[in-house]
């Protein structure tokens, strides 16, 4: 519109003032922007979202402020019907007023940085790509339930004419948006760009999978850019980020389960042949593993022979069963060993006093070097062993015995040793070893600082524990975090409570009440903060020693490697301590992404604890600096 012309200039002439005194993303992020990309940007494009809505505005610019070609289409008909329908004109932008404003970000984690998926999408115009991207997004924001859209009066009533919430209508409304070039693509790119955001997504990775899913239920071309999507992705697991792969797996098993896991697995078969530790065999390897918890390995192993990559089932765990540790009956406690899971089993279910009268007699002095943790082993082992038929067992048998197993793990030795215990019975199967893990620590068996400990002890023990000890890690600190929020929370209500009935100025007797309910909790707070402190601090310095074990170590096998170094190593031949090391950076960034603010709570004490260590690796003291700074 020519009226509005002499408004967008005005508008233009203040964005252009201000992105050329802007610093570049990099530089407004602190030297931190590779904590927060998915993975590097290599074509030199904008770095950040506000870098990107620049591209698009001097693109309107150069065509002389004419609308995009998406923005002209009417919504009145889409390629689906739908339930919820649009009106056929789309709704005019508002007079925009600028206001002079010196306030910063809160926090430098809140900037968006961009996310490229597919490089033939840069064809695309941008003010087209940017105009769908957000309409998406705004989809993906209604349809996951939230209502913070809502007009006031609307935001508590019930349903929303039976819409809100529901994935197929939103997938029907992604599908009814002008049609743009490459537009599946854009759709596809648009919706792993928010799954993958960092440091946190907006919503949960099944609904990003969900919304995948209805959409190739909806439309066959969208199948297409998703297959070239997964393909990138899978190229690029070597330089993406460990928390962004995880949810990369995550996905993708739940979306080839949804589709009789059909997939060119000949296109990967390659990675049979890798190193055990390359990244790219890892990924197949864990993808495998997740399907195998969401179908039969039977089943995946005729799949993956149909597909011709029957090599690949090589990289599948077979066999899940438990083993018992004591198996053996030449081992010095066999005999006891088997005395208990026999005392424990559902066929004798004995009484906790009589397996508390067999455990003073019987393994109160076992013949070992270290007779507690041992007679914990024993315990734990022989009770978890027992209840492998299914994990109700499992829960039967360590609830009915609890008394019991709390009167003999009373230290943190012995709580290693049952975690111990747990990991060699369910060596073969990572899914019941985090689940029985998990209950322990619910039941207050094992701490939570206790199992990270355990869990970052040895750099050794870390290819023997795989990659489910990143699961239970970060399952183990999000508990202590999660206590003080709930904590912090009953506190908050209490002293509105409280402020309530002082401002009524009656009942003083319930006023008093309050009072004391709020320094208990003020107590228990103070409990949680310490607890919180002391597991992230534990965290932190686990994998800072353990980056710089993996540095040195990685330091020297590329000097053994160095005289076979005049040409680039193939495919798989990177040194497995090179692996590990950038394995072990990207959790700590992880770490740093995902509890920033409590880590800065506890600045102090953890500046004490790494000052005591010896960090020789650049790297390693770069990302500490990084995991300060984090909010």
């Amino acid at each position: 519109r020519e009226d509005k012309r002499e408004d967008l200039e005005d508008l233009y002439a203040y964005l252009k003032s201000h992105m050329e005194t802007r610093p570049p993303a990099e530089e407004v992020l602190g030297g931190h922007l590779h904590v927060l990309q998915a993975m590097p940007l290599e074509d030199g494009g904008p770095m950040d979202a506000l870098e990107e809505a620049w591209v698009m505005v001097q693109d309107l610019l150069a065509a002389r402020w004419l609308r995009p070609e998406c923005l002209n289409t009417p919504l009145s008909t889409g390629r689906v019907p739908a339930r919820l329908q649009r009106l056929g004109a789309q709704h005019q932008i508002p007079t925009l007023k600028i206001l002079d404003t010196n306030t910063k970000p809160r926090t430098w984690k809140r900037i968006a940085v961009c996310f490229r998926l597919m490089p033939t999408l840069r064809e695309v115009d941008a003010a087209q790509r940017w105009v769908t991207q957000d309409q998406i997004q705004d989809t993906l924001l209604y349809f996951a339930g939230t209502r913070d859209l809502f007009e006031p009066a609307l935001k508590h009533l019930p349903g929303a004419g039976g819409i809100k919430g529901g994935v197929v209508e939103g997938a029907k409304q992604i599908l009814n948006l002008p049609s743009i070039p490459k537009f599946e693509g854009v759709v596809i790119e648009t919706i792993v760009a928010e799954m993958m955001r960092l440091p946190k997504a907006n919503h949960q990775v099944v609904y990003y999978t969900c919304m995948i899913i209805e959409l190739c239920k909806l439309q066959s071309t969208i199948h297409p850019p998703l297959g070239a999507a997964i393909n990138y992705l899978f190229n690029k697991i070597p330089v993406l980020q460990v928390e962004c792969v995880d949810r990369f797996i995550e996905w993708l098993s739940m979306h080839l389960s949804n589709f009789d896991f059909q997939w060119l697995w000949a296109d990967w078969v390659k990675v049979a042949a890798y190193h055990d530790h390359h990244p790219q065999r890892r990924f197949v390897c864990a993808l495998l593993q997740r399907c195998t918890r969401l179908a039969y390995f039977e089943k995946l192993r005729a799949v993956l022979a149909a597909a011709n990559a029957p090599d690949l089932s090589s990289l599948m765990q077979q066999d899940v069963s438990a083993v018992f540790p004591y198996e053996d009956a030449e081992h010095p406690l066999h005999t006891v060993a088997a005395e208990v899971q026999d005392m424990v089993s559902l066929a004798k279910r004995c009484e906790n006093a009589a397996l508390e009268e067999y455990v003073a007699e019987k393994l109160s002095n076992l013949p070992t070097e270290a007779p507690s943790a041992d007679r914990v082993k024993v315990l734990v082992s022989g009770m978890v062993f027992e209840g492998r038929e299914s994990f109700s067992h499992a829960l039967g048998i360590l609830g009915r015995y609890l008394p019991v197993l709390r009167s003999v793990i009373d230290s943190k030795e012995d709580e290693q040793a049952a975690a111990a215990a747990v990991s060699e019975v369910w060596v073969k199967s990572t899914q019941s070893c985090i689940m029985v893990m998990d209950k322990l620590v619910a039941m207050k068996l094992i701490s939570p600082i206790t199992l990270v400990q355990w869990l970052l002890n040895d750099y050794h023990a870390i290819e023997a524990k795989q990659d489910y000890m990143w699961e239970l890690l970060f399952l183990c600190l999000s508990k202590p975090v999660a206590l003080v929020s709930t904590v912090k929370k009953d506190l908050a209500a209490t002293q509105k409570e409280l402020d309530d009935l002082k401002t009524a100025g009656t009942n003083p007797e319930e006023i008093e009440e309050k009072e004391d309910r709020k320094s208990r909790i003020k107590a228990v707070l103070r409990v949680a903060l310490n607890d919180q402190d002391a597991i992230l601090v534990a965290a932190v310095k686990g994998l800072v020693l353990l980056g710089n074990m993996a540095a040195a170590k990685r330091d020297g096998e590329l000097q053994e490697r160095k005289p076979a170094l005049d040409h680039p190593p193939g495919e798989g031949e990177e040194g497995k301590h090179s692996v590990w090391f950038a394995a072990l950076c990207g959790r700590l960034m992880q770490l740093g992404r995902q509890y920033g603010e409590q880590i800065r709570e506890c600045k102090e004490m953890l500046e004490e604890e790494l000052g005591a260590l010896d960090v020789e690796d650049a790297t390693i003291r770069k990302l500490i600096v990084t995991v300060q700074s984090m909010r």
